[in-house]
């Protein structure tokens, strides 16, 4: 595959982006190694229908291109019955001057517009979700959440529910609102030392649905070598 740059081969999994400026690479890039992932990025070109037929992604994420043309053929090639990608989350960033043309790609197999003024924490809500499905361990354990809620220091006593490399759903009888930044200290079951970092509320659960009430998060950083150690938990509960 003729890609510009990944993040490292010996990855599970890959993200491609497409059509995306030097500058917008450089900005996406960190945000993009916490998912612990290959990350491919290359231009708009017709080349691209033969490269999706061949090699499968977990998400792919579009910049708005100019050609029409060129966007069907990449949705027709996706979304076609014996596709690799078939069922791969596809994202489509856009100026806010073309959100509503991008919007009309959603019935062709889009399943997310974003706006590129929101793109790196929009990027964040929409791939957790669509990346985490078959990567979350489910694991019950006493998790220490720490929050400003309308300017008041707040300590909640909670647990989680499942765990992945970037996130975790949290069962909580009084969750944060969504955008909230967190501190949270995990009790890791047979260890004395809690895994501790900070995450932002980026979903509040559906009760009667997902029989949980509570929130969804997203990590954003880890203390000192805590995250490496998520990391050896999760293979942990893998094997």
């Amino acid at each position: 595959m003729a890609t510009v740059m990944t993040t490292g081969d010996s990855l599970p999994r890959s993200i491609l982006l497409v059509g995306f400026g030097e500058v917008e690479i450089r900005e996406l890039l960190p945000f993009l190694a916490s998912f612990d992932m290959n990350v491919h990025y290359l231009p708009w070109s017709e080349g691209l229908t033969g490269l999706l037929k061949m090699r499968e992604f977990d998400a792919i994420v579009l910049r708005m291109p100019s050609l029409r043309r060129l966007l069907l053929a990449i949705l027709e090639v996706l979304r076609s019955d014996d596709a690799l990608n078939r069922h791969t989350g596809v994202v489509l960033v856009a100026s806010p001057k073309q959100l509503g043309a991008a919007r009309s790609y959603v019935p062709h197999g889009v399943n997310r517009v974003l706006s590129d003024r929101e793109m790196t924490v929009g990027l964040r809500e929409t791939l957790l979700p669509l990346l985490d499905v078959a990567h979350r361990f489910r694991l019950r354990a006493p998790i220490e959440l720490s929050a400003l809620v309308d300017a008041h220091p707040t300590t909640a006593y909670c647990h989680t529910e499942n765990l992945s490399i970037s996130g975790m759903l949290v069962s909580c009888t009084q969750p944060l609102p969504v955008g909230s930044p967190v501190d949270f200290s995990l009790q890791v079951p047979g260890e004395d030392n809690p895994i501790r970092g900070t995450a932002k509320v980026v979903r509040l659960t559906n009760p009667r649905r997902e029989n949980v009430l509570g929130m969804g998060a997203a990590f954003l950083s880890f203390v000192e070598n805590h995250r490496s150690r998520l990391r050896s938990l999760l293979v942990r509960q893998a094997s």
